[in-house]
C-alpha cells in the first residue's frame, strides 16, 4: 500500500474521517511558489478518485 499513493490517501481519509466517508482537505499555498504544488496536488487527487 505504501507504493500507491492513492491508497495512502485513501487510507488518511478513512482514518481522519472515522470512517463516515467525510474527505474534506484544504491546502492553501502560502508563498507564490507553493501554488503550483496545490494545483499538481489537485490534479493528483482528482485523477485518483476518477
Amino acid at each position: 500500500m505504501r507504493a500507491n499513493p492513492a491508497a495512502v490517501l485513501a487510507a488518511c481519509w478513512h482514518h481522519e474521517g472515522r470512517g463516515r466517508g467525510a474527505r474534506d482537505m484544504v491546502l492553501l499555498p502560502y508563498r507564490d511558489r507553493l501554488q503550483l504544488f496545490s494545483r499538481y496536488l489537485q490534479q493528483l487527487v482528482m485523477e485518483s478518485l476518477g
